[in-house]
């Protein structure tokens, strides 16, 4: 009976086993190989702009100068020191609705709320045709399908966003440069950013020429936060913002999105960015029940105020009734006075009747 329990036991582990090896496959299940299906020796090198549908899907291999590389492994992650040449790859698309343009498949044409968090994988700069082929074949740019696990790893990034016109009048050009991602800032001052034009028929939005240019000055990237004091952990997020946030505007027509001063509770050192925070880390329903009890008591005690207003406004007037009751009795008081001296002064002035003839 043991016997039976114990395989019982062991066949149930195997089970559970086998269920989160296929929820969460290992990266060597599903590491992109670029030794399958073809033979990248053989294969050249991509070009910088890969055209997959024209007017609505085009990739950009736009590559980044100075920045560092990290190559995955089976069981290990490794920055190369020096990084070899590497890239940043864009998957600028057209959305089902083919009136908006969609980067790593995030809404950028036009910007509607917050500016979108976008992340891109990092591929060698070298990166053959083959390989950029396998990964339109295989959707490892389609981030709505969820990140891909594989040798190259994806990054969140920080750009400027800008457009301006084009010598279509009925288009305009979108300018997009990326400023920084999670491990570094990109400011050599060699490095290009995208420009694409937009054009549109009708309700249907075309994308026309994309042009690799290079970024006009001044490069306006991630300034450091850091900070030389210590806080606690749940201040550290605003006070790593109000520390580093530029000390220049923006420029006009720019939106420009610096990852670090944002989260997943909206940009850092905002009202509604503390008050979403406090919400996620308290919880709604102990927020709520504060807002609850503060609400009330915050009315009482206007209440309150205005009740003591108002009490010392009627002692005032009737305190100043009575001064004038006063001040008019001292009137009356005064007249009565002085209209007996007036007729004692005139009965004085008159002469007197000479009493002895009658």
């Amino acid at each position: 009976m043991f016997v039976f329990h114990v395989l019982t036991f062991a066949f149930f582990v195997g089970v559970l086993a086998a269920q989160e090896h296929a929820d969460h496959p290992s990266d060597s299940d599903s590491a992109y190989n670029p030794s399958v299906g073809h033979d990248p020796q053989a294969s050249p090198r991509a070009e910088a702009v890969t055209t997959v549908q024209e007017g609505s899907n085009v990739i950009v291999k736009l590559d980044c100068i100075g920045c560092p590389f990290r190559l995955r492994t089976e069981g290990e992650e490794v920055w190369e020191e020096p990084p070899r040449a590497n890239a940043l790859m864009l998957n600028f698309s057209r959305s089902h609705s083919q009136d908006t343009l969609l980067l790593n498949d995030c809404q950028i044409l036009p910007l509607r709320g917050p500016p979108p968090f976008i992340d891109a994988y990092q591929t060698p700069a070298n990166v053959t045709v083959d390989e950029t082929s396998f990964m339109i074949t295989v959707h490892q740019l389609n981030y709505r399908l969820g990140k891909a696990e594989g040798a190259w790893a994806s990054y969140g990034l920080s750009y400027d966003h800008s457009i301006r016109p084009a010598a279509n009048p009925n288009n305009v050009i979108l300018d997009f440069d990326v400023i920084g991602w999670s491990q570094a800032a990109v400011d050599d001052p060699a490095q290009q950013m995208v420009s694409i034009e937009i054009g549109s028929n009708a309700t249907v939005m075309i994308i026309g020429e994309v042009n690799l240019v290079p970024r006009p000055p001044p490069y306006r990237g991630e300034p450091t936060n850091e900070y030389p004091f210590w806080c606690p952990d749940f201040l550290e997020p605003t006070v790593d913002y109000l520390l580093s946030r530029p000390r220049h505007p923006d420029p006009p027509g720019h939106t420009i999105f610096r990852r670090y001063e944002w989260d997943g509770f909206g940009r850092k050192g905002t009202l509604s960015h503390g008050w979403a925070a406090l919400c996620g880390w308290f919880g709604w329903a102990v927020m709520l029940t504060v807002v609850a009890v503060v609400v009330p008591c915050l009315t009482l005690c206007y209440g309150l105020y205005r009740l003591v207003l108002h009490i010392r406004k009627s002692g005032d007037k009737e305190y100043g009734s009575e001064e004038r009751e006063q001040l008019m009795g001292d009137e009356e008081d005064a007249d009565e006075t002085f209209d007996e001296k007036k007729v004692i002064d005139e009965e004085a002035s008159l002469p007197s009747l000479p009493t002895g003839k009658y």
